[in-house]
This record gives C-alpha cells, sequence and structure tokens, in this order.
C-alpha cells in the first residue's frame, strides 16, 4: 500500500474552527443546511465543538502535504441529559468525522477513523458511538468495514459501536 499524502496530529483548542468547518461538512452529508452564522444557535449540533478542548475531547486532524487541512475526526463524551440517540455511556464518547470535499474519495475516512480509535484508546477509552443516517448505507459500509457494530436504531438512525479493547480492531 503506498504510503499516505496525509499527516495527522491531534486536534487542539486552536483547532476550533476547522472543527465547526468540519461540523458543518458533516451536518450537511445528513441533509441540515447551517451556516457558519447559524451553527452555534443549532445546540443539538454545535454540542459536538462547543468550547473544544476539555481534558477529555479525543481528536485528530489530516493534514496534506502542503498542509492544507483535509479533515478531522473527534470523539466527545456527553451525559445522558444531553439526549443523543447514540448516547452509550458516559465513558463512551460520541465522535464526528468529516472530510473537506477536495479530499474526498482518497481513502482518508477510514484513516481518520484509525487514527481516532488509536487516539481514544491511548486516552484510556474502551469504546466509541456514532450515529448514521440509516439510509446512508455508504457511510454504514465504510464504519462496517472499519469494525463498527450495530448497537440499536433510534428513528432515522442506526447507532454503532466500536471495541476499542484490541488494537486496531476493524
Amino acid at each position: 500500500m503506498p504510503a499516505s499524502p496525509f499527516t495527522f496530529r491531534p486536534a487542539t483548542a486552536r483547532d476550533h474552527p476547522f472543527l465547526e468547518q468540519m461540523l458543518l461538512e458533516a451536518a450537511a452529508a445528513s441533509g441540515d443546511i447551517l451556516t457558519p452564522d447559524t451553527l452555534a444557535s443549532q445546540e443539538h449540533t454545535f454540542r459536538y465543538v462547543a468550547e473544544w478542548g476539555r481534558a477529555t475531547d479525543v481528536g485528530v486532524i489530516a493534514v496534506d502535504e502542503l498542509g492544507v487541512h483535509a479533515g478531522a475526526a473527534w470523539a466527545r463524551l456527553f451525559d445522558r441529559a444531553m439526549g443523543s440517540p447514540a448516547f452509550l455511556g458516559e465513558q463512551i464518547p460520541e465522535i464526528t468525522i468529516a472530510v473537506a470535499p477536495d479530499f474526498r474519495r482518497r481513502q482518508l475516512g477510514t484513516a481518520l477513523l484509525t487514527e481516532l480509535a488509536d487516539a481514544a484508546r491511548a486516552a484510556g477509552f474502551l469504546a466509541l458511538s456514532l450515529g448514521v443516517e440509516t439510509d446512508n448505507t455508504a457511510a454504514q459500509q465504510l464504519y462496517r468495514r472499519d469494525g463498527w457494530a450495530l448497537h440499536h436504531t433510534a428513528g432515522d438512525y442506526t447507532i454503532l459501536s466500536k471495541d476499542l479493547r484490541t488494537p486496531h480492531s476493524g
């Protein structure tokens, strides 16, 4: 397999603007049309990046050989009161992943999932969760190839989980 044209680094508080951009991309993939001006008012979406950089936040940023930000994947803990259908427990972070439009179809999503799982495992997490629209079969195939398993369905969402207890599971 050829070397990846991307490098990966931890997401920090300074990456908040890029994470917001990627959150907008992820929302658009789900059919939610948000803008930078309306994002902060959408609490159910903005919570994935609000005050990014908490001690339990884990994320990775993909950068191309020119230093351009290409994508991001991050994991954040929530509590049951947040009401997310992907909530599986207070010690299981929920992930968000997005690839910038110019960098799609280059296996970057798969690489981001691997890098995020490694970072979450290193941070001491035992599992991850995510919610994907049930009719988004392409995304579900990507996640299942990466070792994600069906946990349950909730309305229009399929909730998947990934066991991190085995290194490089997937």
